[in-house]
């Protein structure tokens, strides 16, 4: 039910603050949405399954998750068993406690040139992707870094359902809707006020919506 409700909203705020905020991201998104629309006006059911069909609009989710993830939460394990090695490189002793932070690697500038920036295309861009390998950035890569839901048996069971809230409700909205913030003040995610609970949920200012031809 939270991933259903409360992240799925979350996130979906924090999407539409983004594209409102960089028109260029959002006319690039309306773009793909456009060409993926059925002879009778619906969104094709391949634009939501296919990865390459939906490569943008995942990219967008992606970059929105790396800055603005709808859940601040760190877990903190104990290493009760032994000793760990990892890589060869980094030895953590045994009753120590780990703390596993994701957010900071995507907003390490060491790491993420102009963390600040919402740009999508730092995940689709090959020469970028390619550059990071053999990097501490090819941890962006990583398939537990890359989805935000984990994987195997401790997966989120509510991954799919929420996917496909945020990328049906979205992808509608992009297409019949031109929207930006009506103040035009807020430049940056980091003028928007939040409330962080169970969830990141930001204060979603005025906005504009412009009915798309």
């Amino acid at each position: 039910m939270i991933a259903a409700l409360d992240t799925t909203s979350a996130m979906l705020n924090w999407c539409i603050i983004h594209l409102a905020q960089n028109p260029n991201v959002q006319e690039k998104l309306s773009e793909e949405v456009s060409s993926n629309v059925t002879k009778d006006g619906n969104l094709s059911v391949d634009y939501f399954t296919s990865k390459t069909d939906s490569a943008y609009l995942n990219a967008v989710l992606r970059e929105n998750h790396r800055i603005t993830p709808p859940i601040a939460l760190n877990l903190v394990k104990e290493n009760v068993t032994d000793e760990i090695q990892i890589h060869g490189e980094t030895t953590i002793p045994k009753q120590s406690l780990v703390i596993c932070d994701t957010r900071s690697v995507g907003m390490d500038d060491s790491i993420v040139p102009n963390p600040d920036l919402f740009d999508p295309t730092r995940w689709l861009d090959k020469d970028q992707i390619k550059g990071r390998k053999g990097t501490p950035a090819q941890v962006l890569d990583h398939p537990l870094y890359r989805e935000p839901f984990s994987a195997g048996a401790r997966k989120c069971p509510g991954s799919r359902v929420a996917n496909y809230e945020v990328k049906t409700m979205l992808s509608q909205l992009v297409l019949d809707w031109k929207i930006s913030i009506k103040d035009g003040k807020t430049k940056s995610w980091r003028d928007i006020a939040y409330f962080n609970g169970l969830t990141v949920q930001p204060t979603v200012p005025e906005l504009i919506f412009e009915k798309r031809a």
